[in-house]
């Protein structure tokens, strides 16, 4: 009895993780994503990669259906990359929207798709509640780029 016990312990483990580390919509907390954000992922993403530090950075990239790539960008009202100059810090850091990749590139993991700088490119910011949200969006490749920046209580 004691061996069976055993037996069915470690097939449990063993099937838990036989999942070959691929990302789950568990393990890349979506919720917290799209409780922070008010705006709910597509059912059909496809994770690309995601990383919570426990200290204040969430980052995901995902792939949108390209239909469903569209009607995000419209039902999060997302504008166009721009690389529009506006004052003196622009013309020392890049665009608004130069700098929000650049963000959001500093966190990511190498391995990760590139992020697009181009026409097709669609972006967002959503600050509310202490934490600070980036969202990008390609709607020609379907990339999508999400991070949330968060207070760390715990003073890590």
């Amino acid at each position: 009895m004691k061996r069976t016990l055993i037996a069915i312990f470690f097939l449990t483990i063993i099937s838990c993780g036989s999942n070959g580390n691929r990302k789950t919509k568990y393990g890349c907390d979506f919720d917290f994503f799209e409780k922070t954000s008010g705006i709910e992922f597509p059912e059909q993403s496809d994770i690309v990669d995601c990383y919570d530090s426990f200290e204040g950075i969430i980052w995901v990239n995902l792939k949108f259906e390209q239909k469903d790539a569209y009607e995000f960008i419209e039902k999060l009202e997302m504008h166009k990359y721009s690389n529009e100059i506006n004052d003196e810090i622009d013309k020392l850091m890049g665009s608004r929207d130069n700098q929000l990749v650049e963000h959001l590139n500093m966190f990511m993991s190498d391995s990760i798709q590139p992020i697009t700088n181009d026409s097709n490119t669609y972006l967002k910011t959503i600050d509310k509640d202490h934490q600070y949200v980036i969202y990008i969006l390609n709607k020609e490749t379907g990339f999508f780029w999400g991070l949330i920046e968060y207070p760390d209580w715990s003073g890590d």
